[in-house]
């Protein structure tokens, strides 16, 4: 009868458990969400410059940062190269998810740079981080599953996540420091369309001005026509004289 009730409480702590971890990924997948919707509402130029120095040392460089936000953004092909001399390594590829908004770019590369940071690796290869996107045999004890090859069937970034065994909070922290970088330079990109839309609306109020003081040309007005001289009246004819009154008797 005890080993029963103990039996019970430990399903009943591990199904608690299993509950609070789904809620918590469902509440990060949410957030994460939330901020990549964020980075894609951004200015293209900042949110770009914004990621090319988040991952440049990832990916060895800011061509090769610039090279993957690009073709990860576009769904065009990638090539990347690391090193020097023979130890040059090059990889070309390309995404089989196809065009990503900024912040799947920011989830994906930040994903692949934990995947390999877990390894042990935190200057990787070109063909390092090709395998870390799209899966392969990192060494003869270690494979990868491939970030984007598990977006592409279907899996969502929690789930994800844990096939790496690892949680989407230092993502999400990611995101959300490069929104906030970006911040002010969004205020500056409305500050600056209003001071346009200002400008533009000076412009057509002279121009409007320039219109209205020039008048129209007066046209002549027509001549009154002349009044018809009146008939002149017929003369009256003389009243005959009175017949005089006899004189009374």
């Amino acid at each position: 009868m005890m080993m029963k009730r103990r039996l019970k409480s430990v399903l009943s702590i591990l199904l608690s458990g299993l509950l609070m971890s789904g809620m918590v990924v469902a509440d990060e997948e949410a957030e994460l969400q939330q901020q990549a919707e964020t980075m894609d509402n951004g200015n293209p130029r900042v949110v770009t410059d914004k990621l090319t120095e988040t991952f440049s040392d990832f990916a060895g460089s800011e061509e090769n940062a610039s090279a993957l936000i690009t073709g990860l953004r576009n769904g065009d092909e990638i090539t990347i190269t690391t090193g020097q001399d023979a130890e040059t390594s090059t990889a070309t590829f390309t995404d089989p998810t196809g065009q990503s908004g900024y912040g799947n770019v920011f989830i994906s590369l930040s994903l692949a740079q934990e995947q390999l940071a877990a390894s042990g690796i935190s200057q990787p290869t070109a063909e390092q981080i090709e395998l870390a996107l799209l899966g392969g045999e990192l060494d003869a004890d270690v494979s990868l599953e491939g970030v984007l090859t598990l977006r592409e069937q279907g899996m969502g970034w929690g789930e994800i996540a844990q096939t790496m065994d690892t949680r989407l909070g230092h993502v999400i922290r990611g995101l959300r420091s490069a929104n906030q970088a970006a911040e002010p330079n969004r205020g500056d990109d409305r500050a600056n369309q209003a001071t346009s839309k200002s400008q533009r609306m000076d412009k057509s109020a002279r121009e409007g001005r320039q219109v209205g003081s020039e008048r129209p040309e007066q046209f002549a007005r027509p001549d009154r026509p002349q009044r018809p001289e009146r008939p002149e009246r017929p003369e009256r004819p003389e009243r005959p004289d009175k017949p005089q009154t006899p004189a009374r008797n």
